[in-house]
């Protein structure tokens, strides 16, 4: 008895064991597919507008641009222009400079993030740089464009907006199409 007891238990822990792998081997694909049903953290991807929007011209509102990187990245990423005043419903572009100091080559990734918290869901992002990875050779300098609108039905007590942007190096990724690996 004691065996078919310790194979019993043996058989539970690896059927479980599996189950919790499968289970974590999932998260990624069902995050992802969960996104893309609720409209949640899209922002890889261009944003459709009708191409009639009204521009409300009764209201002024004020975009302070920013960026970030991780500490000890050799580039520089700034806004070229620091605000913008605009109206709901006028589509503004603006771009962002970015400089590899480095002697090596850099594959990054931007990811924006909006102030006040409420702001990113009345973005329309037409044209940005953060939807694709950005390859950078040693000692470049891009201009990386932004195009987007706010939307009128933001609410009537936000006139002040920040966007910021943070890069991060996909790690790996440029030494591995430097070796061919691409």
């Amino acid at each position: 008895m004691d065996k078919n007891h310790n194979r019993t238990v043996l058989k539970k822990l690896v059927f479980f064991s599996l189950i919790m792998f499968g289970f974590g081997y999932l998260l990624v694909p069902l995050y992802y597919k969960i996104c893309e049903v609720t409209g949640i953290n899209n922002f890889l991807e261009p944003d459709t507008v009708s191409e009639n929007t009204q521009i409300n011209f009764n209201r002024d509102l004020t975009l302070q641009l920013d960026a970030n990187s991780r500490a000890n990245m050799d580039w520089a990423l700034v806004p070229v222009t620091k605000t913008i005043d605009f109206h709901p419903g006028e589509l503004i572009s603006f771009e962002y400079s970015l400089v590899n100091l480095s002697d090596k080559k850099i594959v990054a990734q931007a990811v924006p993030s909006y102030l006040p918290k409420e702001f990113g869901a009345f973005v329309k992002k037409i044209d940005c740089f953060c939807f694709n990875q950005q390859t950078f050779e040693p000692n470049e300098t891009k201009v990386l464009p932004v195009t987007m609108l706010v939307s009128n039905d933001l609410p009537k007590d936000i006139n002040f907006l920040t966007l910021s942007y943070t890069m991060f190096e996909i790690e790996g990724l440029a030494s591995k199409e430097i070796n061919g690996f691409n």
